[in-house]
């Protein structure tokens, strides 16, 4: 099976690149490809389960759903991605999901 893998460095501490990425409704202070982001409901950033509703510069818009944030460090959060990793492939294969 083919597995799909992207890097990137970021010339940043962690602590600078979490203070952004936990920011749940902040998407479009540092990525490039997001116009605008809110959250439906007057829900803060911060609430598990709040959806987020953005639009992307190229008109597509997407709405996500927030969850826990897991652990304290970069560390933890890894080990809990790695976990999770497995799960929702399993879930995708059975569903049929086909990376395009």
């Amino acid at each position: 099976m083919a597995r799909v893998y992207t890097s990137s460095v970021i010339n940043a501490s962690a602590t600078r690149v979490w203070a952004r990425v936990r920011d749940f409704n902040g998407l479009s202070n540092w990525h490039p490809a997001i116009a605008e982001s809110r959250i439906e409901n007057g829900d803060p950033a911060d609430k598990v389960g709040c959806i987020r509703n953005f639009s992307l510069r190229n008109g597509d818009r997407l709405r996500e759903q927030g969850a826990e944030v897991v652990g304290n460090s970069p560390t933890e959060l890894t080990a809990y991605v790695a976990a999770e990793i497995p799960k929702w492939a399993a879930l995708a294969r059975q569903a049929g999901v086909k990376p395009e």
